[in-house]
């Protein structure tokens, strides 16, 4: 199910195929892209799989974690790991992740 750009509540058109939101920051979509569904470039989290039908709640693959990840406008920088069951944070200032489950911090491998 692809998703018309519009439905996507504060996504900024940056020019170029770049779009930003204000809670999830700025991304690249490939043209042959579907909003809200497949491979992205975020700026922080590096290539990753979008799976949405809109920014209310945000299904990602990272191939970096390989396992899927679902974050919202509310939660983010914390992403909940399907996989585990438990919540990874993210600090954008460090580019590093802590694992709650691994009680350790891991470097982004974008």
């Amino acid at each position: 199910n692809s998703v018309d750009t519009n439905d996507w509540v504060g996504v900024t058109d940056l020019g170029y195929n770049w779009r930003s939101v204000e809670w999830f920051g700025a991304y690249y979509e490939p043209p042959d892209t579907n909003s809200g569904q497949g491979w992205i470039y975020h700026v922080n989290l590096g290539w990753v799989y979008l799976s949405s039908t809109n920014f209310n709640s945000v299904w990602i693959w990272s191939s970096n974690f390989e396992s899927w990840y679902w974050t919202n406008s509310n939660t983010f920088t914390y992403l909940f790991n399907n996989e585990t069951g438990t919540w990874v944070f993210y600090d954008e200032t460090s580019d590093v992740f802590y694992d709650f489950l691994q009680k350790g911090w891991l470097k982004n491998k974008r």
